[in-house]
């Protein structure tokens, strides 16, 4: 029998890749990321994991476009999305970009998060672990012309 492998709040994952989707979500003039702060280890943790863009894993069966989507909606109260599909190199992960109009309000909605900011780039790569996560958001952004 094959263990099912579970998000933190105990959800199934997929077993085939992509295992998740990241979403870029940024602002131009000046380039700004949102980044989300997991509240898993508390408000001043900044190890692995702590600071990321919305994303997250993929239900079995779920498309990747929509466990994107869902994710954006989850994480960041953002619905209706028209996100861009990114070719990063990774076969474990899927990339969306979406800018985000300045009108539009980010909501916390899960408890997974504890706060958001608006980044500039380079601060917000800075933040961001463990390498692979980094690796795929600086290759996004790149993508992105950010």
């Amino acid at each position: 029998m094959t263990e099912v492998r579970t998000t933190w709040d105990g959800l199934p994952i997929s077993d085939e890749p992509p295992f998740g989707a990241m979403v870029v979500v940024y602002r131009r003039s000046p380039s700004r990321l949102l980044m989300l702060h997991r509240a898993h280890h508390g408000p001043d943790y900044a190890g692995d994991w702590a600071w990321t863009p919305p994303s997250g894993s993929r239900q079995p069966g779920e498309d990747i476009t929509a466990c994107a989507l869902r994710e954006l909606a989850e994480e960041a109260g953002i619905e209706g999305a028209a996100i861009t599909p990114l070719e990063v190199a990774s076969e474990r992960w899927s990339h969306f970009g979406y800018e985000l109009p300045e009108a539009t309000v980010v909501r916390l909605v899960d408890p997974e998060h504890d706060r958001y900011e608006w980044l500039p780039i380079a601060e917000a790569l800075a933040r961001v672990r463990p390498e692979l996560v980094l690796t795929d958001l600086a290759a996004a952004c790149e993508l992105l012309g950010l």
